[in-house]
């Protein structure tokens, strides 16, 4: 990753790299071409140019185009590929199968359930979401960022806030679940609009797997279940500065989950100023997080 990046840049150029690393041989061909990205990106951002100015289409064919001018992975064998497999299996068979191994218990989470859907019982519920508190900190540099409070048992992480543009608001994020035991478990899965997915879990798994916001109708002026808004002393919402939606998810082995959202600026009265204006005058301002609860249990 690019820790110079933010926003639309560093999401582009992460989904660039990700590919090349995938499928292109470890080497300095490579390296040179990971490192002419960074700097490539790092241009386009200081200049506020915009992505076709480096690539048109999407940035798996900006990827592929790349790919063709570097060495690929080596492919094994089938009979290799057989024996590695056969022995794989039998590792983690011995493993798996041990009712009270850690291992197994982490293993049998959401990411079983995502690849055997018909071995559980599944249905999901709505909530109204998650309120994170955003506050101003000050690093050693003098800089001034914004952040979100901590808060113990929470089901969300929130591992960066790019304000960096007035206009779009980029979080990334983590997820896991509430409980998760050898079979079954529930999890807290941020998302688009969750009343739509009340006792819908097939639905709902096939939108993380396979998560495309062209699959939604964003209705301008209706709350998508996720917000950045400002609220009074006694918790009631002032008004919504920003409305959110998710931008991509990504399913761990340990059942947890990555996500990234993105929230846009709504025009009104209260968006004339900046959330680092209403943080200075000790305004409260909140992230929502609007959420799915899914369950699941063994048929």
């Amino acid at each position: 990753m690019n820790e110079k990046l933010s926003g639309e840049y560093l999401a582009d150029f992460n989904e660039v790299t990700k590919y090349l690393k995938k499928h292109a041989a470890k080497g300095e061909k490579l390296n040179e071409v990971l490192d002419d990205l960074s700097e490539l990106y790092s241009d386009l951002e200081a200049e506020s140019a915009p992505l076709s100015s480096a690539h048109e289409g999407s940035s798996e064919d900006y990827a592929k185009e790349l790919l063709e001018n570097l060495p690929k992975k080596k492919k094994l064998s089938p009979k290799v590929i057989t024996a590695i497999v056969a022995v794989v299996v039998f590792i983690i068979s011995a493993v798996y199968f041990t009712t009270d191994s850690k291992i197994a218990i982490a293993y049998r989470g959401l990411d079983r359930v995502i690849q055997k859907p018909e071995q559980y019982e599944l249905y999901t519920t709505s909530s109204n979401g998650k309120w994170i508190e955003l506050y101003l900190q000050q690093p050693n540099n003098g800089a001034v960022l914004i952040n979100t409070v901590p808060w113990d048992n929470a089901p969300f992480v929130i591992n960066n806030f790019d304000c960096s543009e007035n206009e779009k608001i980029y979080i990334e994020g983590s997820v896991i679940s509430d409980y998760q035991g050898s079979e079954e478990g529930y999890i807290k899965i941020p998302m688009l609009y969750p009343s739509l997915f009340f006792n819908n879990p097939k639905k709902l798994l096939d939108c993380i797997t396979d998560y495309d916001i062209n699959d939604f109708k964003i209705i301008e002026g209706a709350t998508t279940g996720s917000c950045i808004g400002l609220i009074d002393k006694n918790g009631y919402q002032i008004a919504t500065l920003y409305d959110g939606y998710p931008t991509y998810y990504e399913i761990n082995k340990d059942g947890s989950i990555d996500f990234g959202f993105v929230y846009e600026m709504r025009e009104n009265e209260y968006t004339e100023k900046s959330i680092k204006e209403y943080l200075l005058k000790e305004q409260k301002v909140y992230l929502n997080i609007g959420y799915v609860e899914l369950y699941w249990q063994p048929k």
